[in-house]
């Protein structure tokens, strides 16, 4: 298993983690705020090293057309 991305929040190590195994992917949280009631650290969202590269292929690609989400933009923009 390899990291693919870096988190501090909890909340988001479970939504990009069901992300990618919503696409099939094997998916591990390692690090201290993984599964601390209080999360302590960096969690790491880890996958096979074969599916890495599509991993994050997915993970950018989510972040593209995030950012061009038009429930996201301001009014002005």
């Amino acid at each position: 298993m390899v990291p693919v991305r870096k988190v501090t929040d909890q909340f988001e190590a479970k939504v990009v983690a069901a992300r990618l195994g919503a696409a099939g992917f094997v998916v591990e949280l390692r690090g201290r705020g993984a599964s601390a009631v209080y999360p302590l650290g960096p969690i790491e969202i880890c996958v096979d090293e074969d599916d890495e590269e599509a991993a994050r292929e997915l993970l950018l690609a989510d972040e593209v057309e995030s950012a061009f989400d038009p429930e996201e933009m301001s009014p002005g923009e």
